[in-house]
């Protein structure tokens, strides 16, 4: 799979403009401040229908403006035959758009699994030590990546949690409307948590491998999905009616898929609270490699790597592991840093070199 070009309206610091990329390797360079992250940012949400630095659409579009857009061609591989479209995300005021083909979508779950990309990211450590949210958002990602049907399923689930947690707040309760909330919730949340439980041990199989190539001596690792929602609908839907008069008490939703966490672990122990920054660095290298092969194996079809600031954080053993999977296949692959480092330039790969200068996008000579 690859972007052949990328269209950019009123896109954060970006200039409105169409660049053409090359087919493998695309090098980004500039100063920091100067938009080399928000080029790479827009490739993501075309893939994540969101951005891997904010929640807040607001921040996405340009100072003094109420929307923006990115467009962009994409070739992707079927089963060895070559399918191309176009696939757009327009941002304004309070709403999100998807678009397939220049035709709007009635839903995001016609859009989610279209373009695949696994990105790295200096924030990318947050994963490890930071909220619940953030794994459970990695781990859905690329399960949508892999299986693009359960998109729906976790859609329900969203709905589900979104609407009942308005009702929840309402002066009067609407006890029929919950009723169907838990109903959705029991039905969708029971496919999702099964699906993540199955995802995460192929994850676990891969990431482990992985792991011992990078930093054979860092110990095992383990995913484990931690979950109190119930493994059959039946019991979920008692599990929710147990807890809805503590719901009501509390105005919030306390049960669901929404709350469920995944476990990190290192030979044994949680790696929030165990693992060095050198530890939980390969922790999520090994993490975002598994990711690469998975989608390879599931959808037949190579995803996009996005390695942004590629000179900040990487040591010479995690850098050459990466490297490694650059080569390989027919990868597109993004690399953006403060300048060109001889390692960015990967013998035999064709390669696109940019500069990026006050939000504008230029070539620059190789």
């Amino acid at each position: 799979m690859r972007i052949e070009s990328l269209t950019l309206y009123q896109f954060r610091n970006l200039s409105d403009q169409t660049i053409s990329f090359s087919p493998r390797l695309n090098v980004i360079t500039g100063r920091n401040g100067q938009g080399k992250t928000n080029l790479v940012e827009a490739i993501h949400l075309l893939s994540a229908a969101r951005s891997f630095r904010t929640s807040s659409n607001s921040e996405l579009w340009r100072w003094n403006s109420k929307q923006c857009s990115v467009f962009a061609d994409v070739q992707a591989e079927r089963n060895e035959e070559s399918d191309r479209y176009s696939l757009g995300m327009l941002l304004d005021d309070g709403a999100k758009a998807a678009f397939l083909n220049g035709q709007k979508l009635t839903s995001m779950t016609e859009f989610l699994g279209k373009l695949l990309a696994v990105t790295f990211s200096p924030t990318d450590i947050a994963l490890i030590k930071g909220a619940p949210a953030l794994r459970r958002r990695f781990i859905d990602k690329h399960l949508i990546d892999c299986f693009p049907l359960l998109a729906r399923e976790l859609m329900q689930v969203h709905r589900a949690v979104k609407t009942k947690s308005k009702i929840l707040k309402d002066k009067q309760v609407d006890e029929a409307a919950l009723d169907v909330c838990d109903d959705m919730l029991a039905s969708a949340g029971v496919a999702v948590n099964a699906a993540r439980r199955d995802f995460l041990d192929r994850v676990e199989l891969r990431a482990s491998l992985c792991m011992h190539a990078i930093a054979p001596g860092d110990g095992t690792l383990g995913l484990r999905l931690k979950s109190s929602f119930p493994v059959t609908e039946e019991a979920a839907l008692e599990k929710l009616r147990e807890v809805r008069p503590r719901e009501k008490m509390l105005r919030a939703c306390l049960l669901g898929p929404q709350r469920d966490d995944v476990e990190i672990v290192m030979s044994g122990h949680d790696s929030r609270a165990f693992s060095s920054q050198g530890q939980s660095r390969s922790l999520v290298l090994a993490l975002k490699l598994s990711m690469v092969g998975l989608i390879e194996e599931h959808r037949h079809d190579s995803p996009l790597l996005i390695l942004d600031d590629f000179d900040s954080e990487l040591d010479s053993g995690r850098c050459e592991a990466l490297l490694e999977e650059v080569k390989k296949g027919g990868r597109q692959v993004f690399i953006t840093g403060v300048s060109r480092r001889p390692e960015m330039q990967v013998e035999g790969l064709p390669i696109r070199c940019f500069e990026v200068s006050q939000g504008i996008v230029s070539l620059a000579d190789l």
